[in-house]
């Protein structure tokens, strides 16, 4: 069993890299890349080793995410409980 998140620079279909770069320049992203990186949280955050009140907060929310806005107040959250999945 896998204890550590899967990092997206490790991931091997070659499509959620050009997302997360998109994002992480800024870029609008439309529904289809909402969703991949929708699927990429939720696989990082139900990781084993985060635990805590806020990890099972941002583990709730994680279906939530269908926005680039929601995305953003997530991973700001994320980063701030200490589980940076950027």
């Amino acid at each position: 069993m896998r204890c550590e998140p899967g990092f997206w620079m490790d991931e091997t279909s070659g499509r959620l890299a050009p997302v997360i770069e998109d994002y992480l320049h800024g870029k609008d992203l439309n529904p289809d890349q909402i969703a991949l990186m929708r699927a990429y949280l939720r696989q990082w955050i139900e990781a084993p080793g985060f635990i805590g009140p806020e990890i099972a907060d941002l583990r709730r929310r994680v279906n939530g995410l269908i926005s680039q806005d929601a995305i953003d107040m997530w991973i700001y959250d994320a980063v701030e409980a200490g589980a940076d999945p950027l």
